[in-house]
């Protein structure tokens, strides 16, 4: 028997600071827009209907990009995260979804006596890992094999360093980041993105917007 849809007010959840606010504009908006070429509302319009009522995010940082994705109601959601902070901002942030918290490392094996999921996001997480992309892409990938019932849906989205076309800023901004340990994504790009996600799933899809590449695929049934 499913469990009952908790309902709470919206209005009842604590609001972001300025400061958070201020945060969320700049990257949301003016460096994923006119940076990478994929603003969020891009993610939203092309993800939002593949989240199911039991849901992971994996690497989910502050919580907009969930956020932006999460229908009214859900009965179940996870969030996990290394970063303690991260989860514990995401947490308020999303409050009126009752997250439960995992704090995990990404890129090792997550805990495996937790109930399986029907959809799993990841978003902007593959190019700030270290290492790869056939590396890490397959380790993240191995976890949400293993977390994800049969059927279910993998989704998310990764900045390419290679495979896409890229404007000047956005070269600028690749190359400082990379630089500086920020990204680890000189050399991801879709087709090896494709070929991680193929190794585990099937229908897989792949959308490239700016510099993005937004993904989908399915766990075989």
């Amino acid at each position: 028997m499913m469990a009952e849809i908790k309902y709470i007010d919206k209005l009842d959840v604590p609001t972001e600071s300025k400061k958070t606010r201020l945060l969320d504009f700049w990257n949301h908006t003016v460096v994923n827009s006119y940076i990478w070429g994929c603003p969020t509302s891009e993610l939203s319009c092309r993800l939002n209907s593949l989240v199911s009522h039991n849901h992971l995010d994996i690497g989910v940082r502050c919580g907009y990009v969930l956020q932006e994705l999460l229908p009214d109601s859900l009965l179940r959601l996870v969030i996990a995260d290394d970063d303690m902070s991260n989860l514990s901002t995401s947490s308020q942030r999303l409050a009126y979804y009752h997250p439960e918290k995992l704090h995990a490392s990404l890129i090792g094996k997550l805990p495996e006596n937790i109930e399986k999921f029907d959809s799993i996001s990841i978003n902007y997480l593959l190019h700030r890992l270290m290492g790869r992309l056939d590396y890490k892409g397959d380790q993240i990938f191995k976890n949400v094999d293993h977390l994800l019932n049969p059927g279910g849906m993998v989704f998310g989205s990764t900045i390419m360093g290679r495979g896409v076309k890229k404007s000047y800023l956005s070269r600028k901004a690749m190359r400082y980041c990379n630089d500086n340990l920020i990204f680890n994504n000189r050399y991801d790009s879709p087709s090896l993105l494709r070929m991680c996600l193929k190794k585990y799933f099937v229908d897989v899809k792949i959308e490239v917007v700016g510099t993005v590449a937004i993904f989908k695929a399915r766990k075989p049934s």
